[in-house]
């Protein structure tokens, strides 16, 4: 049974039943933006692939969905008055084990560009790309586990970000354009996992970068003519940040003064490995 609460949108569901067991469903839905009001956006998925889009129509969202019902079910639900919508994939709690979690379905997620956002993503055991790019994020946190994920910004954030979150446990996470997310502070955990960080992109502001890192690895690549400090509190980690001044546990690039931006690196490393890539090699 699929239990789904929405209002105002299309809904399309399909069964199919497969020999080996397997139960798989479709599921299509989509629904109209309102106004030009914020809305929060949690993202759940599980078990399989997940790309995710901006759209250019007339949308808060457009959502594909396959998925195995023996394993997962869809989440959809809207609350007008908390303007929160909840959408995606999770897993079934008497779901069997086995198998290989991130190809047991695939969902396609196109999310509004007009309407501004404060979007929550948490993976589990799936293979994900995100693409927010020229979207207007409020704030985005991506947490990930047991996953592979792609994080891009092609084009820049329409309005300023207050914050951005990622976070990988026993996850590999990559990350481009993070520049154009136009966002003051990034936040990166790692645990048992790793993250590729590239700061590429439209610099319109000055950057804080808090770095979180626990039996990982994260290599942070920034553009040459961006200044970069980085400080780096470590037990038992290992840190490469060649053609930088270091001091200590500060390390400073030698344009620091004259940068017409900067980004300060504060990272808190046990048991890891912490690169920094200035310009290129």
């Amino acid at each position: 049974m699929i239990r789904l609460a929405m209002r105002a949108g299309l809904l399309c569901v399909g069964l199919v039943a497969a020999a080996d067991g397997q139960t798989w469903r479709t599921l299509d839905a989509s629904s109209a933006r309102r106004d030009s009001s914020e809305v929060t956006v949690r993202v759940e998925y599980a078990r399989g692939k997940l790309r995710s889009q901006p759209t250019e129509n007339a949308l808060l969202y457009d959502l594909h969905l396959r998925y195995d019902a023996t394993r997962s079910h869809p989440l959809l639900s809207y609350d007008p008055e908390a303007r929160s919508l909840a959408i995606g994939a999770q897993v079934r709690s008497d779901a069997r084990a086995g198998g290989d979690g991130r190809n047991s379905g695939e969902a396609v997620l196109k999310l509004g560009r007009s309407s501004p956002l404060d979007v929550a993503v948490r993976l589990d055991v799936a293979s994900a790309t995100l693409d927010f790019g020229g979207m207007a994020l409020r704030r985005l946190s991506v947490q990930s586990s047991a996953s592979e994920v792609r994080v891009s910004f092609d084009t820049p954030n329409t309005m300023t970000m207050d914050r951005l979150d990622l976070e990988v446990s026993a996850a590999t996470l990559t990350a481009s354009g993070l520049a154009n997310a136009n966002a003051s502070r990034l936040r990166v955990g790692a645990r048992a996992g790793g993250a590729e960080l590239h700061l590429d992109g439209q610099w319109t502001r000055d950057l804080e970068v808090d770095l979180d890192i626990v039996l990982g690895s994260v290599t942070v690549h920034v553009p040459a003519d961006v200044g970069v400090q980085l400080e780096a509190r470590r037990f038992l980690t290992n840190v490469d940040a060649s053609g930088l001044r270091q001091s200590g546990d500060l390390y400073v690039s030698a344009n620091w003064d004259t940068a017409p931006r900067k980004v300060r690196i504060r990272a808190s490393a046990t048991l890891g490995n912490l690169e920094l890539i200035h310009g290129t090699r």
